[in-house]
């Protein structure tokens, strides 16, 4: 492991390859601790932040529900600390400014969050649904603050309505290295593929939340972990030797997000990956490097590829302390006694989130049957893996009989808005510690254990102290968010 003061590089790999391999695989796990080291130069100048409200003709059916997304705006407000700034838009075919009026964000203080409160109950449902556009608004109040951790936060309830003609991609293309953004889609009416999409490319988060009362704590959990980013626009790059190319990057955890295509070339050799602003929190990457094996002397190890870790800087990108190096040794010795490599088990994850999602695609085209089996191999895949996210995901699907078979039953409860809440659900990922999965119990917060959160269970890397999913600090006590028994 190669570390720095405020991140640590590990590269987890096999070094050893039989005479024929083209392909190397190796993964890139990158863990922060900036709030045990003030003064190092990167932390953020401030934080700017954008809550973006649906306000489109849809929302006012039924009436409760725009009461419920102000509740939860109102959340939001009260969350941000003094000192951040921020504005709040409404988003319909095009987007507007609620609070404050004009170019400029607004700074955080009492009186201003009262103020955007006020503007926000003023707020009524009317017209259609342009994401392109509340994405591009954001874009230009963002964008003036480069040295600070810059954040979206949004949600719809409805139908996109600028998917056909490319103008979604075209804006998350220039959003992207701007603002992190996270995304939820309340009801039954709004499109996955919408959001997953806007979070894969903006390093967010997406979820889908059937009842629109719970966007009022859901608004607040991402507004608190928003509060804790401190490094702002971190990339990693990536530098090949002279034959030797990227043809995959991913990141695996917390979220499966494809980097591949994305990167921006740092000169001829390096491209940079953007991969958001961090707190105290450890993300898994997967590289696969295409490589000519015969170029290369049997038994002789090489180094095929540098891994850095970049921040913005006065003059340009600065390379951070401790790279890693991905290497490799081609040679004919026996190999079949290969071990696992974490990736094994992400891969699985991967696999068991395309069959859940495969499954919500033929459950909402009136293929039930279809539905049950694609759900029956995820719910194989992720018993196989012992993969409890997934399995999680797919409780609120079906009534899994034979987990090894794939034996599953269709829920008699289930309606369409849970099942675009699983299709949301369904990328994201467990940590998987560097060791050897056996099947076990789950595991408890220990010396040498993963901890695992006591409010929403979720299961994060050894060190971390604040939950990577509803933010909670991982050495509280009790069962719920706020920390009461």
């Amino acid at each position: 492991m190669n570390e720095t003061g405020v991140f640590a590089l590990e590269i987890i790999q096999h070094d050893r390859w039989p005479p024929d391999t083209a392909e190397i695989q190796a993964l890139i796990r990158v863990t922060a601790t900036p709030g045990d080291h003030p003064g190092d130069g990167l932390t953020a100048a401030g934080l700017a932040e954008i809550i973006i409200m649906d306000c489109s003709g849809s929302m006012g059916k039924p009436p409760g529900k725009l009461r419920a997304a102000k509740r939860a705006a109102h959340a939001a407000v009260d969350t941000m600390r003094d000192g951040v700034e921020f504005a709040v838009l409404s988003g319909r075919s095009r987007a507007e400014a609620v609070y404050p009026h004009g170019p400029a964000l607004a700074l955080s203080a009492p009186d201003t969050r009262d103020a955007a409160k006020r503007a926000i109950d003023r707020l009524y449902p009317n017209d259609g649904t342009k994401i392109s556009s509340w994405l591009r608004q954001a874009h230009r109040l963002l964008r003036p603050y480069p040295r600070h951790i810059r954040h979206a936060m949004l949600y719809t309830d409805g139908q996109n309505h600028d998917l056909q003609d490319g103008r979604l991609d075209q804006v998350l293309d220039a959003c992207r290295g701007v603002f992190t953004c996270d995304a939820r889609g309340i009801g039954d009416q709004w499109e996955p593929r919408d959001l997953r999409k806007i979070v894969t490319v903006l390093q967010g988060r997406a979820d889908g939340l059937p009842d629109p009362a719970d966007l009022e704590d859901d608004f607040r959990v991402v507004m608190r972990e928003a509060m804790r980013k401190v490094v702002p626009s971190v990339a990693l790059r990536i530098r090949t030797r002279p034959g030797v190319s990227v043809r995959e990057i991913r990141q695996m955890y917390p979220a499966d997000a494809d980097l591949t295509g994305h990167g921006t070339a740092a000169d001829t050799t390096a491209t940079d990956f953007w991969i958001g602003s961090w707190s105290d929190e450890t993300r898994d990457y997967m590289v696969r490097l295409g490589v000519a094996p015969g170029d290369f002397a049997i038994g002789k190890e090489v180094r095929l590829a540098r891994v850095d870790v970049t921040v913005p800087g006065p003059d340009g990108p600065r390379i951070l302390p401790g790279p890693g190096f991905i290497v490799a040794c081609w040679t004919r010795d026996d190999l079949s006694m290969r071990t696992w490599l974490p990736s094994d088990t992400y891969v699985s994850q991967q696999a068991a989130g395309d069959a859940i999602t495969a499954g919500c695609h033929a459950w909402l085209g009136g293929d039930a049957a279809g539905a049950a089996a694609a759900w029956g191999e995820a719910a194989r895949l992720a018993s196989a893996a012992n993969d409890a996210e997934r399995l999680g995901v797919l409780q609120s699907l079906v009534q899994i009989v034979d987990a090894g078979a794939g034996r599953v039953r269709l829920r008699d409860d289930l309606s369409r808005a849970v099942v675009l809440q699983a299709e949301a659900r369904a990328p994201t990922s467990s940590f998987v510690p560097d060791q050897d999965p056996r099947p076990r119990d789950r595991p408890t917060a220990g010396a040498g254990t993963p901890p695992v959160c006591p409010g929403c269970g979720r299961t994060s890397p050894l060190g971390a102290r604040f939950c990577e999913r509803c933010g909670r600090r991982l050495d509280e006590a009790g069962p719920d968010r706020d920390g009461t028994a």
